[in-house]
């Protein structure tokens, strides 16, 4: 079972048309951090490489992007191609050799204006010796939250996320998809401004990956939180974004943006969706990187 400290996991807990999120109550919780009509995060020229045996390999290079409040932006790209490097350079928890990531925040005392930023990885990373409760609670504790309060956001969460009659659980008695809804509620309950999620669906089956597509956007629509979400499988992205920035490896780089102009419900069966599938694996197949493209079936969808 794979845990981390502390101050991990704090970091860990820390284009579709604007009415499809629908009602500002959405905004409430994000409103007074960040304004909304800009841009929530901007990397601009962000670089990174790593040492290996006689040298250094280039992770990433040049890296330009934006994130809108509101959205939910996928990263599509093979495994080795500097997804993963973006997103911990974004949630902090690596520093680039060159460029910069900027926020809007009024006030920030650091002068970056960056937004909360909470990261989800595919590991839920629960703390097994503690209930579903208490690891949905963690967090507001170390925050120092008061014990009614805690209360209120654990219950609004966990039934958010459909897990309210399994608050005494412990972790080994949760299924994956389980598991991977008690870190989304944690998470949510500091009500990030920007969710970070790293693979998270990539080891549930199919028929899971559905039900936690179908919950993302629900919440989604429910808090009008951001999510930046990281994927090698083409269709997951199709089936959730607004718009999606498909990578190359070697060095990792944008290589092209492509909006998914399509509402929900959605199924791979649409055929706007099936041809941007085509498109996107194209840009995949023109830079040798295909084999490490993931779809799923054609009868996935997302309500």
């Amino acid at each position: 079972m794979t845990t981390t400290s502390s101050s991990e996991l704090e970091l860990t807990l820390g284009n579709l048309p604007s009415n499809v999120i629908g009602h500002e109550e959405a905004f409430v919780d994000i409103s007074p951090k960040t304004n909304r009509f800009q841009p929530i995060l901007t990397v601009k020229k962000v670089s990174k490489s790593f040492p290996v045996a006689g040298g250094r390999i280039q992770a990433i290079k040049d890296i330009d992007l934006v994130i809108n409040p509101g959205e939910l932006v996928s990263l599509v790209g093979p495994s080795g191609c500097g997804k993963s490097t973006l997103l911990n350079i974004i949630a902090g928890l690596e520093k680039p050799d060159s460029g910069e990531v900027k926020g809007n925040r009024p006030n920030d005392k650091n002068l970056t204006g960056l937004p909360e930023r909470l990261l989800i990885f595919q590991e839920a990373s629960l703390f097994p010796w503690l209930t579903v409760y208490d690891n949905v609670a963690f967090g507001l504790k170390i925050r120092k939250y008061s014990k009614e309060k805690c209360r209120e956001l654990v219950n609004k969460y966990l039934g958010m996320v459909q897990l309210s009659q399994f608050q005494d659980a412990w972790i080994h008695q949760l299924s994956g998809g389980m598991k991977q809804r008690v870190a989304l509620a944690r998470a949510l309950a500091l009500r990030p401004e920007l969710l970070l999620m790293d693979e998270a669906f990539t080891a549930l089956d199919v028929q899971t990956r559905q039900d936690m597509y179908r919950l993302l956007l629900r919440i989604r629509e429910e808090t009008g939180v951001t999510i930046l979400f990281i994927t090698h499988n083409v269709e997951e992205a199709l089936l959730l974004s607004d718009r999606i920035l498909v990578m190359r490896s070697r060095p990792g780089q944008i290589k092209r943006e492509f909006q998914v102009n399509v509402g929900f419900p959605r199924t791979m069966e649409y055929f706007l969706l099936k041809q941007l599938r085509l498109e996107i694996i194209k840009e995949f197949m023109e830079a040798g990187d295909v084999g490490d493209i993931q779809g799923g079936s054609t009868y996935e969808q997302a309500y």
